[in-house]
């Protein structure tokens, strides 16, 4: 009898610890999920004190600086490649008072061929930058704004041997590399932005419309990593990173970064 009634006192013990630690447990994630909710609302709160919140698509055309690296090929009798590249990518900024912050991906839209003496040089690259400006103009429908960012790039280059015409040539990697490099990319430009509204709530300062811009500017990579041949890191290089002129175009729709936040908060509660 006596045993019976410690088994009895331990089970409750055990059920009443094990509750215990399940709720403290789901009020921790209850209070982090609310802390959460909390913190994007002050986020959308902050969108929704803009003048300008848009999100856009982006074509651009890139003329970068590959005398290095064309002169390391032209050293190993590989195929030089051209200047001029295509990128798309998407972005979006807001716009307090006059200060702008935006935040845009970009990545080469076709890749660059170029075939010599049966080999082929193929060039990628992609980047992502964090943009800040200042409104030197704010009118009704135009903004100018100049900007500055930085942002992390990637490049990657293969040289291939074209004439391989057998799955069986795969283990061939006397003639056939793959090169890669990082680095952080630095931005200077002058943003152009046109707003054609389409639709105004009233009750609510709420503001659509379509936004088309223009920019122009050059990238640069002051810092950059050492090549990856093959994956394997190699000392020696050429100085080359994602640097050029580009001249780029966007269209999107104004109002959308606030719509994005407010349907994440909404899916939170």
């Amino acid at each position: 009898m006596f045993k019976k009634v410690i088994l009895v006192h331990l089970m409750i013990i055990i059920l009443f610890t094990c509750t215990s630690a399940e709720r403290n447990k789901h009020k921790k994630k209850k209070d982090k999920n609310k802390a959460i909710t909390e913190m994007t609302k002050d986020v959308v709160k902050f969108i929704k004190k803009k003048r300008v919140n848009a999100a856009y698509a982006i074509f651009s055309g890139t003329t970068m600086n590959l005398n290095n690296l064309n002169r390391n090929l032209s050293y190993a009798k590989l195929p030089e490649l051209p200047e001029k590249y295509f990128s798309f990518g998407f972005g979006g900024h807001l716009i307090e008072k006059r200060f702008v912050a935006g935040l845009e991906f970009q990545k080469s839209l076709l890749r660059s061929h170029s075939v010599s003496n049966n080999y082929s040089s193929v060039l990628t690259f992609k980047y992502t930058l964090v943009n800040f400006g200042y409104l030197i103009y704010s009118g009704e429908k135009i903004m100018i704004y100049p900007m500055v960012g930085g942002g992390f790039g990637h490049m990657k280059l293969f040289n291939s041997d074209n004439t391989i015409d057998s799955f069986n040539d795969i283990s061939n990697f006397i003639n056939t590399s793959e090169a890669k490099r990082y680095g952080f990319v630095a931005n200077f430009g002058l943003g152009i932005d046109y707003f054609i509204q389409i639709k105004k709530n009233i009750k609510k300062n709420k503001k659509r419309g379509l936004v088309i811009g223009l920019r122009t500017g050059y990238l640069f990579s002051p810092i950059l990593e050492k090549w990856r041949i093959n994956l394997i890191k190699v000392s020696d290089g050429p100085k080359t990173g994602v640097n050029g002129f580009y001249l780029k175009f966007t269209i999107g729709l104004e109002g959308m970064v606030e719509k994005f936040i407010s349907r994440y908060v909404d899916k939170i509660k």
